[in-house]
């Protein structure tokens, strides 16, 4: 896996992500939607292993710290697609 939940939430923190992923926050919510962020990093992981299956075995040994920041980065556009 090139992106998690866990390393968004890391990265970015908690509001920005329940911003990101609930439609009409209430203000009083404490974690964001983990279904709409597990969603768009199933959605990233699918698309980078699209592109490297048949260049190399996967799953990676090891993943390239320049990999795991376009991962984050896509998925984070992603997230801004669930904006109302």
């Amino acid at each position: 896996m090139y992106i998690t939940p866990e390393i968004l939430i890391e990265k970015y923190g908690v509001d920005l992500l329940i911003r990101l992923t609930i439609k009409e926050p209430t203000g009083e919510e404490t974690t964001p939607d983990s279904v709409a962020l597990q969603r768009c990093c199933d959605r990233t992981n699918g698309t980078i292993d699209g592109y490297l299956r048949g260049r190399y075995v996967l799953p990676l040994s090891e993943i390239p710290p320049e990999l795991a920041g376009y991962a984050e980065d896509i998925t984070i556009a992603h997230l801004y697609g669930y904006l109302p």
